[in-house]
């Protein structure tokens, strides 16, 4: 079966959603399936990785966002064709909910809501975040 998980960040970052989802990913490729993450190729400073890099057996493919603001609006979609079933990982990032929309109806997609709620910064702060929990 081929999976694919989409997530904010990935291993070699650590935090709760990204050793979730490379552990998850770990186990998949560990009992036959293919896995492809789809995540960003930036960390939150700034430090930059491979757009494309196996590890363990995970094909990683690292998107760079095409607008970086905040903590959430992080905006990059990642380029999946065929799948048998996508993992959203996340809350709250901008990639987290434009793949839901853009493969809600092609694909059969499970959306888990892990991860940090951090406080968006900056003006307009609380009514951006309570804008995002409506949608």
């Amino acid at each position: 079966m081929k999976i694919d998980i989409v997530v904010p960040f990935f291993y070699p970052i650590i935090g709760g959603a990204e050793v979730f989802t490379y552990e998850l990913a770990k186990r998949l490729v560990k009992i036959g399936h293919i896995v492809n993450v789809h995540t960003a190729i930036y960390d939150l400073s700034g430090r930059k990785f491979l757009p494309y890099e196996k590890i363990d057996g995970i094909k990683v493919i690292r998107y760079r966002p095409f607008f970086k603001k905040y903590y959430y609006f992080w905006f990059w979609v990642p380029k999946i064709n065929t799948t048998n079933i996508i993992f959203v990982c996340g809350y709250g990032h901008m990639c987290f909910s434009l793949a839901i929309q853009l493969y809600k109806t092609k694909f059969p997609l499970v959306a888990i809501p892990i991860g940090v709620s951090a406080p968006i910064e900056g003006p307009k702060s609380r009514w951006i975040r309570d804008q995002y929990d409506k949608y």
